[in-house]
């Protein structure tokens, strides 16, 4: 995974090397049929990211890792 720009607020913007488009779309999709995440793909500078909105003041950091581990496993 590689940080994409610097977090601003609660936003953090990242992207899987290697992906398309296709594949965060999917795995955005997975997460959120088995109601985990609200993970939405987006675009930067024309490139797919990953872009997490942290606003849930419940959120913890083991929730935010779960989330990367998801997504280092593909």
């Amino acid at each position: 995974l590689e940080l994409v720009r610097d977090p601003m607020l609660s936003v953090v913007v990242f992207r899987r090397k290697g992906w398309t488009q296709q594949q965060y779309d999917d795995w955005a999709d997975t997460i959120f049929e088995q109601q985990i995440a609200a993970c939405f793909s987006s675009k930067y500078r024309g490139e797919p990211v990953f872009r997490f909105a942290i606003i849930n003041p419940l959120t913890t950091f083991e929730v935010l890792m779960d989330l990367v581990e998801r997504l280092k496993d593909g």
